[in-house]
Order: C-alpha cells, then sequence, then structure tokens
C-alpha cells in the first residue's frame, strides 16, 4: 500500500499575515493559577490572552488567541502595536519634578540610603504592582459578594421584595448571574 503524506493546510493571506506578525518578540507570560492550571497573556495585544490546563495548553491556546487577535486588528484597519523588547527600549527617559517634589523625593531618597533614581524606580514600581493588587482584589470582592447575595438570597424572594427585607444589603445592588448571562436588580 502506497502511503500518503498529510496534506498541508492551506492559510489565507490573513492567517500568514497574521503569523509573520507573530513570529516578531512579542511579550508573552505563562502565569500559575491557585488551581493548577495557567492563564497567558500577550502584553502589547490589550484583551489577548487565554489559559489551560498544563503551562503548553495555555501557551498554545493563547498563540491561537493572538493570531485572531492580530488578523482582527488587520480586518479593521487597527494598528498593530510593535513588540516591546529588550533591546527597543533603553529604560531611561528624562523626568522633570517641580524643585518643592524634587528636593522632599531627593531628602526621602537619602533617608533610606539610596539614590534618587533607585528611589524613583521603586516608587514605579511599587504603584504598579500597587494598581495591579487593588485591581485583582477588587474582582475578588465583586466575585464574594456576587455569591454571598446568591447564597443568602434566593432568586424569587429578591425580584419580589424590598431593600428592607436584606438588612445591610444596598437597594438596586445587582447580582451577576453568568451561568444565565443575566443581571437582577434586588428592589
Amino acid at each position: 500500500m502506497k502511503k500518503t503524506r498529510p496534506q498541508a493546510k492551506v492559510r489565507t493571506p490573513e492567517q500568514n499575515a497574521a503569523l509573520a506578525y507573530l513570529r516578531r518578540p512579542y511579550s508573552r507570560i505563562l502565569i500559575p493559577q491557585d488551581d493548577g492550571r495557567f492563564s497567558a497573556e500577550v502584553l502589547e495585544f490589550p484583551g489577548c490572552f487565554s489559559d489551560g490546563d498544563s503551562a503548553e495548553t495555555a501557551y498554545a491556546n493563547l498563540e491561537g488567541a493572538a493570531a485572531g487577535w492580530v488578523q482582527a486588528c488587520l480586518s479593521s484597519g487597527t494598528p498593530i502595536p510593535p513588540p516591546l523588547t529588550n533591546y527597543e527600549v533603553s529604560g531611561k527617559f528624562a523626568l522633570r519634578l517641580p524643585r518643592g517634589l524634587y528636593l522632599r523625593a531627593t531628602k526621602a531618597a537619602a533617608k533610606e540610603g539610596v539614590s534618587l533614581n533607585l528611589y524613583v524606580a521603586t516608587a514605579v514600581a511599587e504603584k504598579l504592582g500597587a494598581d495591579g493588587a487593588s485591581q485583582r482584589l477588587e474582582d475578588q470582592l465583586r466575585e464574594v459578594r456576587r455569591l454571598v447575595v446568591r447564597l443568602l438570597v434566593p432568586q424569587q424572594v429578591a425580584e419580589n421584595s424590598t431593600s428592607t427585607d436584606f438588612p445591610g444589603i444596598p437597594r438596586n445592588l445587582p447580582i451577576q448571574e453568568s451561568a444565565q448571562n443575566t443581571t437582577t436588580m434586588l428592589h
């Protein structure tokens, strides 16, 4: 019996263009989750992320998501950001501060025994980390609130009652029901 080679997948011009973009050094990150799964994202592509049961699966899913993201940008004429790479970014920028702020920052750096450069770099890193942490905390609190309301307030009761029936729960509290994709308001 004669062996046949598998047929090569025929790609559209849009798919080829997307693959050409993805060969560039875009920043792909893998993040282990508490449940043992992995999430992955391309830093330069806002909203382009994926996940998987393993790092390999998350990365493979991300490549598919990134290809779709680039194709959507190309189809709509949306500019695709360039890669952020260490050799393209110097890590330096000029910063002008008002004299009073400069003086306070210089004194604070001296008090901590570090250079002004290190002091400012640390402050920026802390701010970025704090913003990310506060966003994650807000997301977690929103989820806890949704679950508490869902557990404490049966939906059929919530639809036919007033806020005085549920002390401590604000009037018109949105209840997100992700499985049904509906939003109900407490009255």
